[in-house]
């Protein structure tokens, strides 16, 4: 259907030890964030939570399986901090928000640019304190897809509508 078979991709990161590589990532740049981790299928999923938590990182992990209640306490200790990073197959890539993460894993090889672009508006939403959001992409999918901002939007350049609004550029 004009994507990747997500029974290979599994296998294949599986294969390449992915998990522990994404722990790596996050620990050497993300290590004090709240992060979402976007993964083909649930057992990959499950295998980055359990890798995270070997290390001493609170990680959990849902997939579609995963009961409503037990889904929606996963949740709430994102919420709360108790759990620092969650691991998901196809649950929290639309419809679900959590305005405090503040870094967005994707170790999720796609070729729909609407899908990637899920993904990281999960971390895009504006929360007390977080001043950005940072983007992990474990996978290669960021040098095939581009996001669209407001200064691609209105062809402006960014560094000027850092200090100028859109209406400023644009007249």
């Amino acid at each position: 259907q004009g994507d990747f078979v997500e029974t290979e991709l599994e296998s294949l990161l599986l294969a390449a030890n992915a998990p522990a590589q994404v722990l790596t990532a996050f620990q050497a740049h993300a290590a004090a964030r709240k992060g979402m981790l976007f993964t083909p299928r649930g057992a990959l999923a499950y295998a980055m939570a359990a890798t995270f938590c070997a290390a001493g990182l609170a990680a959990e992990a849902l997939d579609g399986t995963t009961p409503l209640a037990t889904r929606r306490a996963i949740l709430q200790r994102l919420h709360t901090g108790e759990t620092r990073v969650v691991a998901n197959c196809a649950v929290l890539t639309e419809g679900f928000d959590e305005p405090s993460v503040d870094c967005i894993i994707v170790a999720r090889p796609t070729q729909s640019a609407p899908l990637y672009q899920q993904m990281l508006g999960r971390g895009t939403r504006t929360y007390p304190g977080k001043t950005d959001c940072l983007v992990l992409d474990v996978v290669g999918v960021s040098t095939h897809h581009t996001l669209h901002t407001a200064a691609t939007l209105f062809d402006c350049d960014a560094r000027r509508l850092a200090r100028q609004s859109v209406l400023e550029l644009l007249e």
